[in-house]
């Protein structure tokens, strides 16, 4: 097969890992099509000149970082994700932090318009 779209990703990210096994390991595009980036700005850049027809990333920067250029998403993967906030075990006080800010937020009723407007499922 030789593919004509190009597309570009951030090396090692979610959606880099996805073209892999759906689109390269399946055999619907060949792994010279996927160009590789260190990090999702330089993607979006080859995408503005051309470079690559397609990014795929994740939705929520992608969102932010398109707002002022002349890109659009046309589709959504659903990689069943999950979010998650890391601190260091020996850092109690950033974590009680974390933890308060965390309260604060999900106790106000603007959580429940967060969830309804960006569908967080569960959260």
């Amino acid at each position: 097969m030789s593919g004509r779209i190009v597309i570009g990703s951030q090396f090692g990210t979610t959606g880099w890992w996805w073209v892999q096994d759906n689109l390269i390991a399946t055999g619907k595009m060949p792994a010279s099509n996927l160009k590789s980036f260190g990090n999702f700005p330089l993607a979006i850049s080859a995408l503005m000149n051309r470079q690559v027809d397609a990014t795929v990333y994740d939705t929520p920067p992608t969102v932010n970082i398109i707002s002022q250029l002349d890109a659009k998403i046309i589709h959504e993967i659903d990689t069943k994700e999950e979010y998650g906030i890391a601190v260091r075990k020996d850092d109690a006080n950033l974590l009680a932090t974390m933890n308060a800010g965390l309260d604060l937020l999900m106790n106000d009723p603007y959580w429940d318009e967060l969830k309804v407007k960006y569908a967080l499922v569960g959260a």
